[in-house]
């Protein structure tokens, strides 16, 4: 069983978002938490507790093609229990992310409390994912997608990683959408990619409110291919905008680094400029 953590399998990605959504049939109005304190965890803060919810299976039996996952995703608890503005914390756009913001969203959780009375509280979760590809008939005809094949494990509190660091990127390697771990090449041999294509970022409708302006410094890995790889916030503006910084360059497409005549991988940074006009 291949086994990918955060981003798996991108060539997959049109495809297997949608077959996502449709596995969960999920329809969700996510509500705000604008104008109210929020509260993490600790001292005489409780933590919110997890009241799943269930989501209809394939059965283990007719699977061959498996995969799975890990997925840290970041959360407001409103005082009802009810999961608000659901993020990722390193978005890479695929299909695991998909069904994990919409694992979370369809939760519901018994409410933190501050001395004993339930607040809006900020949380974290590593959701667990299994499943299987399948073919499904369509309007255009067949198509490959994905199907979980066990309940979502979801483990609150998780710690997420310090700004700057890439966990796909330790080691001066990196796992590929295929699973495949590639070396990074980096010297005074290597050409560095030059960008082809690139996306402006978007605020948030609080960060706009705020009057938010800087800039979020974002490092990616280039493969050799072009496309953008393992974000990872090296300087932060705030958390809402780091995402939106790492949403926009997950859309660049580069023309790749080069050694000898070679494309190859490598590892860059690239500014992420938020300006009002």
């Amino acid at each position: 069983m291949r086994t990918f953590y955060g981003v798996a399998l991108l060539a997959y990605l049109a495809a297997s978002v949608a077959a996502a959504q449709q596995a969960v049939d999920v329809a969700v109005d996510q509500g705000t938490a604008a104008q109210k304190t929020e509260y993490s965890v600790g001292g005489e803060v409780a933590a919110p507790e997890l009241i799943g919810a269930d989501i209809p299976l394939l059965p283990t039996d007719t699977c061959s093609d498996k995969a799975a996952g890990k997925v840290v995703v970041s959360l407001l608890v409103d005082e009802a229990g009810s999961p608000l503005d659901v993020t990722l914390h390193h978005p890479e756009e695929n299909y695991l992310e998909k069904l994990a913001v919409h694992t979370v969203e369809r939760d519901h959780f018994k409410p933190g409390t501050l001395h004993g009375t339930p607040v809006l509280v900020k949380e974290t979760v590593e959701v667990t994912l299994q499943g299987c590809f399948v073919q499904k008939d369509g309007p255009e005809g067949k198509t490959r997608v994905f199907r979980l094949t066990a309940q979502p494990g979801q483990k609150l509190g998780v710690v997420i990683p310090p700004v700057g660091t890439a966990p796909a990127a330790r080691g001066g390697s990196f796992i590929d959408a295929a699973g495949n771990i590639v070396p990074l090449v980096r010297g005074s041999k290597v050409k560095a990619p030059l960008v082809l294509n690139s996306v402006q970022a978007q605020y948030t409708e609080k960060a706009r409110l705020d009057k938010v302006q800087g800039v979020s410094l974002i490092s990616l890995i280039v493969d050799a291919q072009g496309r953008p790889q393992a974000p990872a916030v090296i300087r932060s503006l705030r958390p809402d905008m780091d995402v939106k910084a790492m949403q926009a360059v997950m859309k660049y497409r580069f023309k790749p680094a080069t050694m000898e005549g070679k494309p190859v991988a490598t590892l860059i940074t690239v500014e992420v400029n938020f300006r009002l006009y």
